[in-house]
């Protein structure tokens, strides 16, 4: 799990403020829904504004997440 979570490692905080297991189908589905609302908004953006900067760094750290939570769902026994 990413060391750039502020969170404990198991621990995932949706977007509606539940907490709920890091790497269940809940996180992976909110954190997917985190980088819709991340591309639509860095898309408001001109090219190489700060705003479109900011939000494709934003945008790598949620895909960061994503992978992270993705390997934990895929090894979880079903």
């Amino acid at each position: 799990v990413s060391q750039s979570r502020y969170m404990r490692p198991d621990h995932y905080v949706t977007m509606g403020g539940k907490k709920i297991k890091f790497g269940s189908k809940d996180s992976v589905h909110d954190i997917e829904n985190r980088i819709t609302d991340a591309i639509r908004i860095r898309n408001c953006y001109p090219a190489r504004s700060d705003g479109k900067v900011y939000y494709s760094g934003i945008l790598r750290i949620l895909r960061r997440e994503l992978r992270a939570a993705q390997k934990i769902l895929n090894n979880l026994p079903v």
